[in-house]
């Protein structure tokens, strides 16, 4: 007897701790006791209770459990949800491409089930774009970027450290339905945006083409490199530039360069044209030479002392049929120099190229007609010296031949010219 009860006592101990936990958990139990001397069915109903009890509190657990999955659940989805309204918004605020792709890169961490390691790299025809420089690891997602049907890119998603295996790796299933999502978003949002920037673009054309047929047509020579100058520059925001020509001996002249440089240029003796010999080997020459634009965004290492400092520029040769015939510089714009500056100077310099063309020869014709009208007043000047010369000596002769008759005449001699129209014919 005294065992069994040591062995209840141990029972009603459990049954203690399992009521004070079932407290906590705000569980209602019923206890219902009656004195009973038979401690054998006593035992039996609290075995029964702890049953009970533990069948309660593993229910609770595994409720709280799910509670807390389905929390965390619902957070990673709004996380994704966020990331992808976040990039539809950045589609619509967008400036370019180029803003486009660094701030897809710069929204897609926040989404990542790690977003303090998680690192995105945005790949568009070839040019990487990301938010802040980082190296890439093995821990790394990756979808194409789809335009019209045809690949143009990927975005890449890295984890900077391992994390536990997942889905995918370290990634989660939801994570690469989100990658999917944005940039399948992306695909078509540079459809779009490629069609805006065509139409804006050719409407951008027509009235540079416009403003400079008007500007070759209606203003005078050097004028004229002035105002088309004035409209490159405002076209790619410049603040300095130089148009020029390349002239019949192959020198490269320059009637023209921005209105202001020459007050903060301080060399004494300005050129303006630049023999072939004298070229060397900078920047515009070398785009004469390859016949290709050449660009950068770095600060001129070779600018001369008394010049004007160059932080970035751009030179552009004017080909016609596959010859030079002129160059744009341009320089020093606020921001660095991206490919749809490059596209639009190429479609000025195209426009200009026959225009300025026909021009060079136009000029180059009637500077050969007044060559050709000098030559001939030389002639003409030449000629009326000569007829002047002869006739002087014509008359000369008839004199001559009238003294030599009055001479012979004197001494009583005969005539030796019968007359003087047949001496001067003889």
């Amino acid at each position: 007897m005294s065992e069994n009860i040591k062995d209840l006592a141990g029972r009603l101990e459990r049954l203690e701790d399992v009521l004070a936990s079932a407290a906590a958990l705000d569980l209602t139990v019923r206890v219902h006791t009656e004195y009973d001397d038979d401690l054998a069915s006593s035992e039996k109903a609290i075995d029964n209770l702890l049953e009970v009890l533990d069948a309660k509190l593993r229910s609770r657990t595994q409720a709280e459990e799910g509670r807390e999955r389905l929390i965390h659940d619902a957070e990673e989805r709004l996380k994704e949800l966020q990331g992808l309204y976040a990039v539809s918004k950045a589609v619509a605020v967008s400036t370019s491409l180029e803003d486009l792709c660094k701030r897809v890169s710069a929204l897609i961490p926040r989404a990542w089930h790690y977003p303090e390691i998680t690192r995105a790299r945005v790949v568009l025809d070839g040019q990487e774009h990301v938010a802040e420089p980082f190296d890439p690891t093995c821990w790394k997602q990756t979808v194409e970027i789809v335009v019209a049907g045809k690949p143009r890119g990927a975005i890449e998603v890295y984890y900077l450290e391992e994390r536990p295996e997942l889905d995918e790796g370290p990634f989660l299933a939801e994570e690469r339905h989100l990658i999917d999502g944005i940039a399948s978003t992306l695909g078509v949002a540079i459809e779009r945006k490629r069609a805006e920037e065509r139409l804006r673009s050719s409407e951008r054309e027509l009235r540079i083409g416009n403003q400079i047929a008007n500007i070759f047509l209606t203003f005078p020579d050097d004028q004229m490199y002035v105002e088309v100058l004035d409209v490159v520059l405002e076209a790619v925001e410049s603040e300095y530039g130089v148009f020029g020509y390349i002239d019949e001996k192959g020198a490269f002249v320059v009637p023209s360069m921005t209105r202001h440089i020459w007050d903060k240029c301080l060399v004494p003796d300005k050129r303006f044209i630049f023999p072939r010999e004298t070229w060397g080997d900078s920047t515009w020459p070398r785009a004469i030479r390859e016949k290709r634009t050449i660009y950068s965004n770095e600060p001129s290492t070779i600018t001369l002392q008394g010049h004007v400092a160059i932080s970035r520029h751009v030179s552009l040769p004017v080909v016609h049929q596959g010859e030079v015939v002129g160059l744009f510089q341009v320089a020093n714009k606020k921001t660095e120099y991206v490919t749809d500056d490059i596209t639009q100077l190429e479609v000025i310099g195209s426009l200009v190229a026959l225009v300025l063309s026909a021009r060079l020869e136009r000029d180059r014709e009637e500077q050969a007609r007044k060559r050709a009208e000098e030559r001939l007043r030389e002639a003409l000047a030449e000629a009326e010296r000569l007829n002047r010369l002869t006739m002087g000596r014509e008359m000369r002769v008839v004199e001559m031949k009238k003294e030599v008759n009055a001479l012979l005449a004197e001494l009583g001699r005969p005539a030796r010219y019968e007359s003087v129209a047949e001496g001067a014919g003889r």
